[in-house]
């Protein structure tokens, strides 16, 4: 599932850990709107291979905690402006697990 697609799926669901994972991401959104650069930058050479693989070459990576147990990580392109690209949201051990903590 795409990141539209699952961020659509949250917004619907009635779960209340989805809805309350929507409501993180919405708050992310609005901070990393103030401030692209307001998470963790993460070290050129810890970037996975696979977000190269799957995305191109990345030059910056960025996690941002949602909360104690999720993460959101995202890149910050340059094109007329500054935009954050979010790549995917997960939870701390699905983190920990993507690069090898």
């Amino acid at each position: 599932m795409d990141r539209r697609a699952a961020y659509a799926a949250l917004r619907a669901s009635s779960r209340s850990e989805d809805r309350r994972i929507f409501a993180m991401l919405g708050k992310a959104v609005g901070v990393l709107k103030e401030n692209p650069y307001a998470g963790d930058r993460i070290r050129r050479r810890q970037i996975p291979a696979e977000y190269h693989r799957q995305y191109g070459p990345l030059d910056n990576l960025w996690k941002y905690n949602l909360s104690r147990s999720w993460r959101l990580v995202y890149t910050v392109a340059r094109d007329a402006g500054v935009i954050v690209v979010v790549l995917e949201w997960f939870s701390h051990d699905e983190y920990e697990r993507r690069f090898g903590y």
